[in-house]
């Protein structure tokens, strides 16, 4: 179990001291998040169908690739495949009849602005989800998927979504990891933005509210539901300009979900979800002091919950009575555990990109504010992260080979080209993960292609 070895330090720090000091993790788990949740898409996914053709043709293995992909996009993987080239993959797979390699087929359709093909596609996976195998929260995706992009909603659709997620809620995994990220990915598809019809929101909540489920699955659904509602009491304006109202209303449903969240972190205090969820009714409620608290409970089961790190992030935010220090020092102590075992240490570019945009609201009309990027303690941290993930012996070759030329793109964004390009080997480059460095990183695609070419002129550039 991990241990906390007390507080990261802010001695480099130029701002006021952040009201919040937060654990530095230590002791490393038996298995991560990114590992265990990858392993359970790949069994819900690719595996299935693997084991449907044992023998692949080369079409059928680039379908199983294709799941492959998808597997990691709906992990959220950092690295994710360039929709490019998932689109090569699924063209490549084209005429192999599976349910999820059709919904894949609808993903990159949707992606690349074919939202119209992607709902045929999207019907007719679901068509034949049960009959290929797939378990039930493999349906809730395209069923979602289809709500936000047609026009008319049917009750029959509607009748389908809801039986699919009682099915889901009835069979969660045991597991406490995959339990997490069974009840993040199910949040994910009932929130207002991807769920907005008010008929299937009326049939959502009844399922929540059904007693023959297990409590331990639909009570924290039901607390994050209550955040929602507060949020949508509340507006999301500054302060400034929420009614009386609003602040009731929110005040109202805070409650309800610090009841509801409360009581299911104390059934089951390994599963994080609910004290994920607590960080953010802690930030409504101005309970500043519990924040930590929560993410100190949600980390202490799993270390690389995304959820606990990006809520937390949030609350830090000068928005809600934090500063630009308290997320950079957030953000370090997450590179200060040095877990590159896992995607920890990432969360000090996730807090760095947090305050650019902060610095960059949109509509103010002024040239954009690198300032953060150019200070040079931000720098240094950005080489030691990378430099750490680049000696892990848990991330593989071709990861490694896309993370120096990431870095380059990086030094870029921070005024550093000389210095980024130096971890460069003679390697060979793919034009998508340049395109896809850049992207990341932010920056123009030639800026990171000449500063390479500069820097490496034995380095080959296409």
């Amino acid at each position: 179990m991990c241990a906390f070895l007390g507080c990261f330090a802010l001695s480099t720090l130029t701002a006021a001291e952040p009201r919040r000091l937060l654990p530095v993790i230590a002791d490393p788990p038996h298995a991560t998040w990114a590992t265990t949740v990858l392993k359970a898409n790949h069994a819900t996914m690719k595996d299935i169908l693997s084991a449907r053709m044992p023998n692949p043709t080369p079409q059928q293995q680039q379908a199983i690739e294709l799941l492959d992909i998808g597997a990691r996009w709906f992990v959220d993987d950092w690295q994710q495949t360039s929709l490019e080239a998932a689109v090569r993959v699924a063209a490549a797979a084209e005429g192999v009849e599976d349910a999820q390699v059709i919904y894949m087929r609808g993903v990159c359709m949707e992606k690349s602005g074919r939202s119209s093909s992607a709902i045929a596609r999207y019907h007719e996976a679901l068509e034949r989800m049960s009959a290929d195998g797939y378990p039930a929260i493999r349906r809730v995706g395209p069923l979602r998927r289809i709500f936000l992009l047609c026009n008319e909603v049917r009750p029959d659709m509607v009748a389908d979504f809801a039986r699919s997620l009682h099915d889901c809620l009835a069979d969660l995994s045991t597991d406490p990891i995959i339990k997490t990220y069974q009840l993040d990915l199910i949040k994910s598809n009932l929130d207002q933005d991807s769920l907005p019809n008010p008929m299937a929101r009326a049939a959502v909540l009844k399922v929540l509210q059904d007693p023959s489920l297990p409590i331990t699955a639909t009570r924290p659904l039901l607390g994050s539901w209550e955040i929602e509602e507060a949020w949508k009491a509340r507006g999301s304006g500054w302060a400034s300009s929420v009614t009386p109202e609003g602040w009731q209303g929110m005040k109202e449903h805070l409650a309800k979900a610090r009841q509801l969240l409360m009581a299911a972190a104390a059934a089951e205090p390994q599963v994080s979800f609910a004290a994920g969820q607590m960080i953010t009714v802690c930030m409504g409620q101005d309970r500043s002091g519990e924040e930590s608290s929560w993410f100190k409970k949600a980390v202490s089961s799993i270390p690389d919950y995304p959820t606990a790190w990006s809520n937390m992030l949030y609350a830090s935010t000068p928005r809600w009575g934090g500063s630009h220090a308290e997320m950079l020092a957030l953000g370090q102590a997450a590179l200060d555990t040095r877990r590159f075992d896992t995607d920890v240490p990432w969360s000090y570019l996730t807090a760095v990109w947090a305050i650019d945009e902060d610095l960059n609201r949109e509509g103010d009309g002024k040239p954009h504010d690198l300032s953060i990027w150019r200070k040079l303690q931000v720098w240094r941290s950005i080489e030691s992260l990378f430099d750490g993930y680049l000696v892990s012996p848990t991330m593989s070759e071709a990861k490694k080979h896309y993370n120096r030329i990431l870095f380059g793109a990086y030094a870029v964004r921070c005024g550093q080209s000389t210095a980024g390009f130096s971890r460069l080997k003679k390697e060979i480059m793919t034009a998508d993960e340049l395109a896809m460095a850049a992207r990341v990183a932010g920056i123009p695609l030639n800026e990171l292609t000449e500063g390479i070419a500069r820097a490496q002129p034995t380095v080959e550039v296409p």
